[in-house]
């Protein structure tokens, strides 16, 4: 994915439910500590464990270091059930170089972690067969941190991960806030008292949180400024760069005996390798299913990737050799299914050697 579409595409990220148990979670009194009220943001996340979310996604961008603006369009869904996710994302409107790209020429892309290897796969056009890379658990360079797909997901934000963050927003701020406040006074937004929570976070930046109480707790908005030599990412921002992020809920929905996001907005705007980059991101959840049979709607298949689709297998150095993708298995140019596991190992062997 080219630079514009890691300044826009990944702005997207936001949120899934808490579950409530069979009641809903009444405004709690004021004198709670900000750990306490941590604690409760993280406990009411815990019983999420199995899910699909759908939901679509329009986000007008402008970048001044390639003098590009536009709006993207983004059909994405994200599955979760234990250890176990896969997103997929639909992306049309202004992207890359290719303005006004249709949604039935939509770029295609998902990342399937099926609790042994990690398959991400992407196409252009539906013309193009495009490219799937697999990495396995036992592979050298595999970082089990990658297969937590939710925090890079637009179901990360009030899943407990804020964009940028790659831990829950309850530990970010309780192992490394520098400076750790709850404000004496709550603030409504949209009817809802929310509880405001103040940090500096070491590395991180500036955090404002409001806390919802009425709606399970949700973050129902975050601001976070961040500055010379905070961190986005792994990436560290230089002396004169910058990075403004606003989410809020605008709209929440029951589903279920839980509280859930429906409508949601992102803005953001930073400066980065020299870039003025501003994206405003709307957020509509279409579809929340909680419980599913993922067998049944085939949740974690590798069914997206056609064949034909060429193959890279991360477990091996660069050789030349080229491998292609079948009715889900990975064929070589003899025209012979690879066992995976064997030929790791014959590669291992042969490096050694």
């Amino acid at each position: 994915m080219n630079k514009v579409l890691f300044a826009t595409v990944l702005l997207t990220i936001i949120s899934t439910t808490s579950f409530a148990e069979n009641k809903q979670i009444q405004p709690e009194p004021n004198q709670l500590t900000v750990q306490q009220l941590l604690q409760k943001f993280a406990e009411s996340r815990q019983n999420m464990n199995s899910y699909v979310i759908d939901g679509l996604t329009d986000a007008k961008f402008t970048n001044s270091r390639d003098n590009y603006n536009g709006t993207m369009y983004i059909k994405f869904s994200f599955r979760y059930g234990g250890n176990r996710n896969k997103t997929t994302q639909y992306i049309w409107g202004d992207v890359g170089r290719t303005p006004n790209l249709s949604e039935s020429q939509a770029n295609y892309s998902s990342a399937l972690w099926d609790g042994d290897s990690l398959y991400s796969y992407n196409r252009g056009k539906p013309s193009e067969p495009g490219m799937v890379v697999i990495t396995n658990a036992k592979d050298k360079n595999f970082k089990i941190e990658n297969t937590n797909l939710v925090k890079y997901s637009y179901s990360g934000e009030v899943n407990g991960y804020h964009w940028g963050d790659g831990v829950t927003i309850d530990k970010l701020l309780i192992n490394n806030s520098e400076t750790l406040k709850l404000r004496e006074k709550r603030e409504a937004i949209r009817g809802a008292d929310c509880f405001v929570i103040e940090a500096v976070v070491k590395g991180r930046g500036k955090y404002t949180i409001w806390i919802d109480p009425v709606h399970d707790y949700h973050i129902a908005k975050i601001h976070v400024q961040r500055r010379a030599n905070d961190h986005i990412g792994q990436n560290k921002l230089g002396a004169t760069d910058y990075s403004n992020e606003t989410f809020e809920v605008i709209r929440f929905q029951r589903v279920g005996d839980a509280w859930f996001p429906e409508v949601c907005k992102f803005k953001h705007n930073s400066y980065y390798y020299k870039n003025l980059a501003i994206a405003e991101t709307n957020i509509k959840f279409t579809n929340c299913l909680f419980n599913p049979d993922h067998e049944a709607l085939k949740s974690f298949s590798t069914d997206d990737i056609p064949n034909g689709t060429a193959v890279n297998l991360c477990a091996l150095p660069p050789s030349g050799q080229k491998f292609t993708w079948r009715d889900g298995k990975v064929i070589d140019k003899n025209d012979k299914e690879v066992d995976l596991g064997k030929l790791e190992a014959q590669s291992k062997k042969t490096q050694r050697n």
